[in-house]
């Protein structure tokens, strides 16, 4: 834990628990950073093609030894060579038709998205190079 969050590890081949129950093999070693009382968590990557990817949710939350958020569909990434943007806005505006999240989820999704952006853009950090050493850590 540092003054951005609680920082995970994880190895290629970690089985990671899917919202439809189905569990998938983690394809990459990656870095995780659940900030406090945020509406994101990111995963950090370093391959050729991604370098890291956030989820928009409702504020991740701890239960016992497993950390859990609702996704909120909006996404963002940027990829190897630095271009960065947001992703899924279908699936977010299916969310918010289907009116089962609260107003106040939807709008500090889409604000969080967009502030996201700009510093994942210029890599202000954590969305610099501060996942690095933590990533090489597992190799």
């Amino acid at each position: 834990m540092d003054d951005h969050g609680i920082w995970l590890g994880s190895r290629q081949g970690n089985p990671v628990l899917q919202p439809d129950g189905q569990v998938e093999l983690q394809t990459h070693d990656g870095v995780w950073l659940i900030p406090p009382r945020q509406y994101w968590i990111a995963a950090f990557w370093f391959t050729p093609a991604t370098d890291l990817t956030i989820d928009i949710c409702v504020p991740p939350y701890q239960q016992s030894d497993t950390f859990a958020f609702i996704d909120l569909e909006l996404d963002l990434y940027r990829n190897a060579q630095g271009e960065a943007g947001i992703v899924d806005q279908d699936e977010f505006a299916a969310l918010s038709a289907a009116q089962l999240v609260p107003p106040h989820n939807l709008d500090a999704a889409v604000s969080t998205a967009d502030r996201l952006l700009a510093l994942v853009e210029q890599r202000v950090e954590p969305f610099g190079t501060a996942a690095k050493p933590r990533l090489q850590q597992l190799q």
